[in-house]
């Protein structure tokens, strides 16, 4: 069976920026001690939809993180005090590092978030979260709403 198969694209080609961020604070429970400060990547990818520029910047920001992953000595114990190493002293510290399962969980550990939009309304959804934080925390809320409610229930 088989063949060649053209896919045509399906709409026109938008400029996305997708924010995906690393913290030590979710509840994944992957990130060890590694990310203290959250880590975050902004990456602006063409495509044509929220979900093709979402797939699109994990593959890229995986690949990103592997580059880094790559400095697996400069963390190593042993190379604490050191400046110089022989091919068996780093084949040891590669050994090790995958033994404690470095490179796996570096690479595995999931997004804490991930957030995507059009890069033309970057400014307008700036404006729309300071526009709702203002609202929220200006006392004039829903939620302050509902608590005298539950609380006229409670009497």
């Amino acid at each position: 069976m088989g063949g060649h198969i053209r896919a045509n694209s399906q709409g026109n080609v938008k400029n996305y920026t997708v924010s995906i961020a690393f913290a030590g604070f979710d509840s994944h429970n992957d990130k060890q001690n590694a990310f203290d400060t959250p880590e975050v990547y902004a990456v602006e990818v063409d495509a044509v939809t929220n979900l093709q520029a979402i797939v699109q910047a994990m593959s890229i920001v995986t690949q990103a993180r592997a580059e880094v992953m790559t400095d697996f000595m400069t963390e190593h114990p042993l190379t604490e005090g050191k400046e110089t190493f022989t091919i068996p002293e780093i084949e040891q510290i590669r050994q090790d590092s995958e033994k404690r399962g470095v490179f796996r969980s570096w690479l595995s550990i999931e997004p804490t978030s991930i957030q995507c939009h059009l890069t033309q309304d970057t400014h307008k959804l700036m404006d729309m979260t300071i526009n709702n934080l203002d609202t929220i925390t200006s006392g004039d809320n829903i939620a302050n709403d509902v608590e005298e409610y539950l609380k006229g229930q409670d009497e």
